[in-house]
C-alpha cells in the first residue's frame, strides 16, 4: 500500500482504489454530520461497500477495530507523562506489539568477522554492526488484550532524535520515511533521547516479566534497537549472548513471520514468506490504520494480525485447533526470524 500524502489542515473526503479515505489532523478525531452520512451511505457507491463488507465479516472471524484510532505521538516533552499512563494500563493489557523504524542498513561487518560463521551468525554480525552505530527513529507500542481491544483506542508512537545532517543514514530509506510523513524536523528538534527512553522502559512494568507477551515482525532489528537504548553499548558480540540478553528483558514473544511458516491449516498464510507484513495482514482481512511504515501504524497491524491468525489456526483446526495453536506457540516462542532458533542457543551454552 503506498503512503498517504501530508495531511492538510482541513479534513478532506477523496476517493481512492474504490475505498473512501477520511483525512483528518491528529489526534482529533473525525465526526461526520449526520446529513452529510446519510448522503453517503445512499449512494450506489456505499450501498456496495456494504455488501463487500458483509460478505468479509462472513469470511472471517476476526472482529475489526473501531475506526477511530489514536496514534499517541510521544516527544521529548510528553515521554515521562505518557510512560506513566502505560504503566498503569499494561495489566490490563499485557500485549504488546512492537515495531521499529530505523534509518536503513547502512554498514556491513568486516569481512573476517562472517568467516566460517552460520547464516544466522552472520545475520546477527549485520544487525550488530548497524545497531551500534546508527540511532533509532519511531518504536511503536499497541498494548492490547487478549479480545484484541486497546486501552482507550490509543497507540503509542516515540519519535527519537534525528539529525539528517549528522546522523548516518540510507537514503533510500530516508526517502521512503520523508513520503511516509516522518516529520525529521521535529525529530531533529524535539526528539527524545535513547537514554530517557531506556531509562523509563527499564521501570515502567513492561521488561523482565512474564505476564507481558511481546509480538513483533521479523523482530532482529526491533528488538536490538530497544535493547539498545537499556543497555547503552555496544551489543554482544556474540548472538547467543544476544538471543539470552533479550529472553532474560523479554521472557516471551512471539515473532508472527515465524507463526505464518508453522501455519499448516491455511496454505495461504503458508506461502507468505517474501511478501512482508502487509501482504500477511491482507490475507486475514486485517485492515491498516494509519499510515505504513510508521511505527505506531505498524505494530497495531502486527498485533492484530497476530490475533486474526491465533482464531483462525483455533476456528479451522477444531476440535484440536488450540492444541495445534498451542503447538505453533511453542515452537516459535522466542524466537527471531533469522537468527538462531532458541534449542540451538542452549545446546551452545553447554560448550560456554
Amino acid at each position: 500500500m503506498s503512503c498517504n500524502k501530508r495531511q492538510s489542515n482541513n479534513p478532506s473526503l477523496t476517493l481512492k482504489s474504490r475505498k473512501l479515505y477520511f483525512h483528518q489532523p491528529n489526534p482529533t478525531p473525525l465526526i461526520i454530520s449526520s446529513r452529510f452520512r446519510t448522503l453517503i451511505c445512499r449512494s450506489p457507491f456505499a450501498v456496495s461497500c456494504v455488501n463487500r463488507t458483509h460478505r468479509l465479516s462472513a469470511m472471517t472471524d476476526h472482529q475489526l477495530t473501531p475506526p477511530q484510532i489514536f496514534i499517541v505521538n510521544v516527544w521529548s516533552d510528553n515521554l515521562e507523562e505518557q510512560f506513566k499512563e502505560i504503566k498503569k494500563i499494561v495489566k490490563d493489557y499485557p500485549l504488546i506489539a512492537m515495531d521499529t523504524e530505523f534509518p536503513g542498513v547502512v554498514f556491513k561487518p568486516p569481512p573476517v568477522e562472517l568467516y566460517n560463521k552460520s547464516i544466522q551468525e552472520q545475520q546477527y554480525k549485520t544487525v550488530a554492526c548497524n545497531v551500534d552505530r546508527l540511532k533509532v527513529i519511531q518504536v511503536g507500542f499497541a498494548l492490547m488484550n487478549d479480545a484484541g481491544e486497546l486501552p482507550d483506542n490509543r497507540v503509542w508512537q516515540f519519535n527519537f532524535h534525528f539529525d539528517l545532517d549528522l546522523d548516518a543514514n540510507a537514503k533510500a530509506s530516508i526517502d521512503l520515511l520523508k513520503s511516509c510523513n516522518i516529520e525529521f524536523e521535529h525529530h531533529k528538534t524535539r526528539g527524545i533521547r535513547m537514554s530517557d527512553f531506556g531509562s523509563l522502559l527499564t521501570t515502567s512494568g513492561l521488561v523482565c516479566t512474564e505476564d507481558v507477551t511481546w509480538i513483533t515482525y521479523h523482530s532482529s532489528y526491533d528488538f536490538a534497537y530497544v535493547l539498545r537504548t537499556m543497555i547503552l553499548k555496544p551489543l554482544p558480540l556474540q548472538e547467543v549472548e544476544f538471543v539470552v540478553l533479550v529472553k532474560d528483558l523479554f521472557p516471551v514473544t512471539f515473532d508472527v513471520k515465524l507463526i505464518a511458516e508453522q501455519c499448516a491449516f491455511d496454505r495461504r498464510i503458508l506461502e507468505v514468506r517474501t511478501g512482508g507484513l502487509q501482504k500477511l495482514a491482507s490475507i486475514v482481512h486485517v485492515p491498516r490504520y494509519g499510515t505504513q511504515h510508521q511505527a505506531g501504524s505498524d505494530a497495531l497491524l502486527t498485533g492484530q494480525t497476530y490475533l486474526a491468525i491465533k482464531r483462525r489456526c483455533i476456528k479451522v483446526g477444531e476440535p484440536q485447533g488450540q492444541r495445534e495453536w498451542e503447538s505453533i506457540q511453542q515452537d516459535v516462542v522466542n524466537n527471531m526470524y533469522g537468527l538462531a532458533k532458541i534449542p540451538t542457543i542452549c545446546q551452545t551454552l553447554l560448550y560456554l
